[in-house]
C-alpha cells in the first residue's frame, strides 16, 4: 500500500531526471530558437559575401590607381624585378630597370639603369621614391587608401648624367626599410637641364 502510493512520484522523478530536468519544449519558443538560427546562417553568408566584395574593391583600387598614373611612375617589386618601366617627365621620356638592391645600413641601396633613348642629354634629375610593403588586396580591413599612407617617401638629387641614347648607371639608397617590409618600390622623376648638340 505504500509503495502504490508512491509510485507516481517516483515515475515523474525518472522522467524529470530523464529529461534532463527541463519542461517540455513550448512550440513558439523553438519556431523562435529556429528563425534566430536561420537569421545567424543569413548573416554568416552576407559577412563572407561583403568580405568577398571588400577584397574584389580593394584589388580594383590598386589597379585603377596604377592606371591613373600612367607613364609618370615605373612600379617595381624590388625581389623580382625585371625587364623596365617607362617614366614619362616634362622634358623626356626615360626607360629604368632594376640591376641590384643590396642591404645598406637601415634600408636598401638600389642600383638602376636609366635609359635615355632621346638624343638630348640630361645634367642631372630628381628621383621620387616611394616604397613599402606589398599591397595584399586580400588582407581584410586594409584599403588602397590605407595601404598607401604606410609608404615611406623620399626626394632624391642625382648629379648623374643622363647620356643620349644610353643606359645610365645610378644607384640611390632608401630608408628605412626592412626586408619583410620592401615589396613595392614607385620611382619618378623630374628633368631640368637638357643639352644638345649644336
Amino acid at each position: 500500500m505504500q509503495v502504490t502510493r508512491w509510485a507516481p512520484v517516483f515515475v515523474f522523478a525518472l522522467i524529470v531526471v530523464a529529461t534532463g530536468c527541463q519542461p517540455p519544449a513550448d512550440p513558439t519558443v523553438t519556431k523562435k530558437l529556429a528563425e534566430i538560427d536561420e537569421l545567424q546562417k543569413s548573416l554568416s553568408s552576407l559577412t563572407d559575401r561583403l568580405d568577398a566584395v571588400d577584397t574584389r574593391l580593394s584589388g580594383a583600387e590598386f589597379r585603377v590607381g596604377s592606371l591613373e598614373q600612367s607613364y609618370f611612375t615605373a612600379t617595381f617589386d624590388p625581389a623580382s624585378a625585371k625587364g623596365y618601366s617607362r617614366i614619362d617627365t616634362t622634358t623626356g621620356t626615360f626607360l629604368v630597370s632594376i640591376q641590384n638592391v643590396a642591404p645598406y645600413v637601415d634600408g636598401f641601396k638600389v642600383t638602376c639603369n636609366f635609359g635615355n633613348p632621346s638624343s638630348a642629354t640630361y645634367a642631372g634629375f630628381k628621383l621620387k621614391a616611394k616604397w613599402g610593403a606589398r599591397f595584399d588586396a586580400k588582407a581584410k580591413g586594409v584599403t588602397y587608401d590605407q595601404w598607401q599612407s604606410t609608404l615611406h617617401e623620399k626626394e632624391i638629387t642625382l648629379m648623374e648624367q643622363l647620356r643620349a641614347g644610353a643606359w645610365n648607371p645610378v644607384s640611390f639608397v632608401v630608408s628605412p626599410a626592412k626586408a619583410d617590409e620592401f615589396g613595392y618600390l614607385e620611382l619618378s622623376m623630374t628633368t631640368d637641364h637638357v643639352s644638345l648638340t649644336k
